[in-house]
């Protein structure tokens, strides 16, 4: 069946071709329309990605943070420090707690990999979940690290932080 569409379909396309060139040309028009609509894709992927408040895009070398939601609000994260480590690299992260409250608990997982020319995630994504051991005090930034497995130093291009969740909280006790 896809072999009859197929033929089907280039019978079409040749028969409003009087020559070669003019075939040529309707194929490299296609092929341009293809890329042209593949770039919107990833822009439209990576623009959600960073305007997704549930995940946070981060780049080694970046200064700033982003802000990530979860359950009990929003945390600021921001990429402290990456080395080469055992076969792959430790991040230090620096979390932000906006609450008054200490945090503990804490779990997220963590998708990383290389990107192309343009910045867009390219080749494998590779993923990590994590649940740090260490609470994050209220009020204030935290440092925590990672080891993110299987990736270079140079090739590190993004992370993304998803998924935040938690298992408890501590209140000031007046």
């Amino acid at each position: 069946m896809r072999k009859l569409i197929t033929l089907i379909l280039i019978a079409i396309l040749l028969s409003g071709c009087n020559d070669n060139k003019e075939l040529l040309s309707r194929v490299k028009l296609l092929e341009d329309n293809y890329q042209s609509l593949k770039d919107t894709v990833e822009l439209n992927e990576i623009v959600k990605t960073m305007t997704d408040n549930n995940i946070a895009y981060l780049k080694p070398g970046d200064s700033g943070y982003s802000v990530i939601s979860f359950d009990l609000g929003k945390l600021a994260i921001s990429i402290d420090n990456v080395v080469q480590y055992a076969g792959g690299v430790k991040v230090t992260f620096k979390i932000g707690n906006t609450l008054s409250s200490s945090v503990s608990g804490l779990s997220a997982e963590f998708e990383y990999g290389q990107v192309d020319e343009k910045g867009s995630p390219k080749g494998n994504v590779m993923k990590k979940s994590v649940k740090f051991q260490d609470e994050l005090k209220g009020g204030s930034w935290n440092k925590t690290t990672v080891v993110l497995a299987g990736v270079e130093l140079k090739d590190l291009g993004y992370i993304r932080v998803k998924n935040m969740a938690h298992t408890g909280i501590k209140l000031i006790t007046r």
